[in-house]
């Protein structure tokens, strides 16, 4: 870029004499502030820009790729992104700039990014049926657009969702209002057609499946044939707490479910969840499974008080795959009760055995009798439409009308086989298809009645189709339990191959319907193999073979496992947490083969691998059993020290402060013995942690006999670790000036302040300046631990992070604003019960102060004080001096207003309700 336009944009056609040294001076300003990131010779100047360094490029990126999120269906991945790409926003950007007009340029164009993002994250939330944060968002939207009517759209339809009619209407009246005041204009046709529909209650208004919170994964291919079925299901599922869809390998189960629940979503206003029980071996990974499919974060002692503490949900948990988990599965189900309001719809080979069971078998799809009437028949239809998918240009209609129906005839009428016939077709003539004997395989259980056979014989065909390495590597594939990356299984099923030729494999299976592709929420490529697919290939293999691949498999998991470790501090984190959440099922297998066959020490490090998914994803319950049998095998001394430290955090994590406190104890015991000072440092450093909440001084000194250790040693990390933990009790207890220099300080030692300690050192920098009364300070250190804390993808560090921005919001900010707030930090522990859910909770006591709603407020803080008595913590006053001010502010208000708080014990469920919906009301309030 010469110099003359870059004069040129600074100054347009009146530039000052000094015009080329003021470029100059600041160019130099810019270098300062930016090493090498200008070079000039001859006149020019060139910009080397790395877009990872600035925001600008990265919140367009987000804001570009949530709306393709958007657009491909992804909602949660969409919403991630373009709440990001919201948090990032902070200001008019360029405001120094007023007079250039290639900055007003710019800035328009990042205020319409802006409002994208903002409009992109409201309608994945609806669309996840987050119909109350929609609304909060969008509320915000149109009160900054005024003008806006699809925004106004937006706002009045997810009212109408969220059964909220009148506010809808009002809403509409209030978009009328403003466009005709202030523009002299009517609403556009598309707003009248909208509240005409609203005052009709117009049943396509609730079109939007997905308004009902869920976990159900997309689906590309059409449901053909079984509407009697479903019908049948959704009635059952009315009146019985309990169906299971029984059936042969094959049949449709699991397509049958998940097809009735998409259908009969907004029966369950509680939540449609799918908990996939492929790859689950113990009741360990069953209550794992459940657990993370339904969000539930406390910790649950066993699979019956599981049940018991998921049963007042109004929801539907779809159980899948039961079949090689009878006995897990019954333990689950066993604490059923009328009063239940939970659903359970099952999927098993047989019947689960438990008392009042409701059984629907499952059938195959009628076949058409004569060629007549073929496309009458549902099994004709289904192959059709697979053949259209596998080859558009195939026709099925211009067919030979006996060799169609001859192939209907072979397959039994079983979806799967219909489906695996479907993709011989387009290399395979039909009447080749038609003509094919097939042979039922050796391993089928003489159970089975003889048409059930067809899916096994229709795999047999589709896997003796391929080349005898290509069957090798589909049977291979079946170690896996969850999705697998190409990368996954080129190392695990091909060692020996190129990359190349393993991409080359993968394409050729995918082709055969031997592999499912499937991209997940996050946009990993990955791949899948259904149940009897993966039976068939795991009969194919040898006892020696299984023993080689289970090796692979465990190893390779282990290295996945130190990844990320090693990425939980610093930028890809967020990578690493989808990376684990979505093959977590294959983390499990992993361990359990390394404990079967007596690798502990491997299996310890799988697990302490994953302690940022435990505690990240509120897990740690999992994560504390699994590091329990760790310990209890036969550990060298370097894992079990790691091992110990590990289960001290998670035990910490969960509130189980005895335990985290014996946990440290015996770590401290090793490191004595081993006389390992750094070790020493570690355990003292974990009781420190623990003993903070329950005794401040014994704490602080604990955490100052660990800096010193780590000082000895030369640990600055761990040093700043320290100075951190001690800042963050300091600024609790408003010991400003203290809390201030160890934060500050903390910061500095840190090689790279990144991912959760960068979050709570600016979230506790603003608790010093909201303790200080310096608003400034406070919301820009909040906003910041905000955005960084969504970066983490750390769902604890943004509850955190979101709790102190509630506070400055309402001490500060818009109620409206505020309220949104503590909405989103409740919705992050809304399986929570305990401490994580009072924690959140109280970052909404400014809000219903500043609302003077005094019993409320008084109640929320006596349960918070009961849950922190309940973990043994010190008295929530003499560590906060927050609610200290919240106390007294409380009290006045109540003499004042005369009311007298009811201080019966309530329940966090209950309370949970009544402060949401109290938050709700506030921030649609305008």
């Amino acid at each position: 870029m010469t110099t003359d336009t870059l004069v040129d944009w600074m100054w347009g056609d009146s530039p000052p004499n000094t015009a080329r040294s003021t470029l100059h001076v600041h160019l130099s300003a810019v270098r300062r502030q930016i090493p090498d990131v200008t070079t000039s010779g001859r006149g020019r100047y060139l910009l080397n820009l790395n877009g990872s360094e600035f925001d600008v490029p990265e919140f367009s990126a987000l804001v570009t790729d949530a709306s393709a999120a958007l657009g491909r269906g992804h909602f949660r991945e969409a919403s991630d992104l373009a709440g990001r790409a919201s948090g990032m926003w902070r200001g008019t950007p360029y405001q120094d700039l007023e007079e250039v007009d290639a900055a007003r340029a710019e800035r328009a164009r990042l205020s319409e990014l802006a409002t994208t993002a903002g409009a992109t994250l409201a309608r994945a939330l609806t669309l996840q049926g987050r119909v109350s944060e929609s609304i909060a968002h969008l509320r915000r939207i149109v009160e900054e657009n005024p003008f806006n009517e699809p925004m106004w759209e937006e706002l009045i339809h997810a009212y109408y969702l969220a059964g909220r009619q009148v506010d809808a209407l009002n809403a509409f009246k209030e978009a009328k209002t403003i466009l005709g005041d202030e523009l002299g204009l009517e609403p556009g046709p598309r707003l009248q057609n909208l509240e005409e529909k609203v005052l009709l209650q117009d049943p396509t208004l609730m079109t939007v499946a997905t308004t009902v919170p869920n976990n159900l994964p997309e689906v590309d291919s059409t449901f053909i044939g079984r509407d009697d079925d479903i019908e049948a299901v959704l009635d059952m599922l009315s009146r019985s707490h309990m169906v299971t869809i029984t059936g042969a390998p094959g049949i449709g189960k699991s397509r049958l479910a998940l097809e009735a629940a998409i259908r009969g979503i907004e029966a369950f206003p509680g939540g449609v969840w799918l908990a996939r029980l492929t790859g689950a071996t113990s009741d360990t990974d069953t209550s794992g499974t459940i657990a993370s499919a339904m969000s539930v974060t406390e910790h649950i002692e066993t699979l019956e008080h599981l049940y018991q503490y998921l049963s007042s949900r109004p929801a539907l948990l779809i159980l899948d795959n039961c079949e090689h988990l009878l006995a897990s599965v019954r333990r689950f189900l066993a604490p059923r009760a009328h009063g239940s309001r939970l659903r359970v719809l099952a999927t098993s080979r047989v019947r689960l055995g438990v008392s009042e069971e409701v059984v629907w078998p499952l059938r195959e799809l009628s076949l058409p009798s004569t060629p007549e009437d073929l496309w009458e028949s549902p099994a004709a239809q289904l192959f059709a439409d697979r053949v259209r998918t596998a080859d558009p240009t195939i026709s099925l209609r211009e067919a030979d009308s006996q060799e169609l129906l001859d192939v209907c005839r072979s397959t039994g009428g079983i979806p799967l086989a219909l489906e695996l016939a479907a993709s011989w077709v387009p290399s395979i003539a039909l009447n080749r298809v038609a003509s094919l004997t097939l042979t039922p395989p050796a391993f089928r259980a003489t159970s089975d009645p003889p048409h059930h056979s067809s899916v096994f014989e229709a795999v047999a065909w589709s896997v003796d189709l391929l080349g005898p390495e290509d069957q090798a590597a589909f049977a291979a594939g079946s170690v896996f339990g969850s999705i697998f990356t190409a990368d996954a299984f080129h190392r695990v099923c091909l060692p020996k191959a190129t990359q190349q030729a393993a991409a080359a494999t993968i394409g050729r299976l995918v082709e055969a319907s031997l592999f499912a592709p499937e991209r997940s929420p996050r946009g990993l490529l990955g791949y899948r193999i259904l149940g009897p697919l993966r039976d068939f290939g795991a009969a194919r293999l040898k006892p020696a073979r299984i023993r080689a691949l289970k090796d692979r498999h465990a190893i390779w998991f282990v290295e996945r496992a130190r990844s990320a470790e090693a990425s939980s501090r610093g930028p890809e984190q967020a990578t690493a947490l989808a990376l684990v959440e979505e093959t977590i099922a294959d983390f499990r297998i992993a361990v359990r083969h390394l404990l079967d066959i007596g690798k502990p020490d491997l299996a310890s490090e799988v697990v302490v691998g994953l302690l940022p998914f435990w505690v990240g994803r509120y897990q740690g319950w999992e994560g504390q059993r699994w590091l329990s049998e760790c310990l209890a095998s036969e550990l060298d001394e370097e894992h079990r020290a790691k091992a110990l430290e590990a289960a001290g955090a998670v035990a910490f994590f969960i509130g189980d402060y005895e335990r985290s406190v014996n946990l440290y104890q015996q770590l401290q015991k090793v490191a004595e013995a081993r006389n390992h000072r750094r070790l020493e440092g570690l355990a003292l450093y974990g009781l420190g942690r623990a003993e903070l909440a329950r005794r401040p001084s014994e704490g602080a000194d604990l955490m100052s006999r660990a800096m010193l250790a780590f000082r000895e040693v030369g640990d600055l990390v761990q040093v700043a670790e320290c100075m951190l933990q001690i800042g963050i009790e300091e600024a609790q207890r408003a010991d400003t000036s203290a809390a201030r220099a160890n934060l500050t300080e903390a910061a500095r030692m840190f090689e790279q302040p990144d991912g959760p300690r960068a979050v709570s050192i600016q979230r506790h920098l603003s608790m010093v300046a909201w303790h200080d009364a310096d608003e400034a300070r406070a919301r820009s250190c909040a906003d910041r631990a905000v955005t960084l804390a969504r970066h983490t993808d750390d769902r604890r560090v943004l509850t955190g992070a979101l709790i102190q921005k509630a506070l400055v919001e309402g001490r500060w900010g818009k109620p409206q604003r505020a309220a949104e707030v503590s909405l989103e930090a409740l919705s992050l522990v809304s399986g929570q019960r305990g401490v994580y859910f009072a924690q959140a909770a109280f970052g909404a006591l400014p809000t219903l102060i500043a609302q003077r709603d005094w019993s409320l407020a008084a109640r929320l803080l006596r349960h918070v004080e009961q849950v922190y008595r309940e973990h043994g913590w010190a008295p929530l006053e003499s560590r906060s001096a927050a609610a200290r001010d919240f106390r007294s502010q409380i009290e006045a208000g109540l003499g004042e207003s005369g009311e007298e708080p009811d201080y019966e014990p309530v329940t966090s469920s209950d309370l949970f309700e009544e402060l949401s919906d109290k938050l709700e009301h506030i921030a649609r309030e305008r």
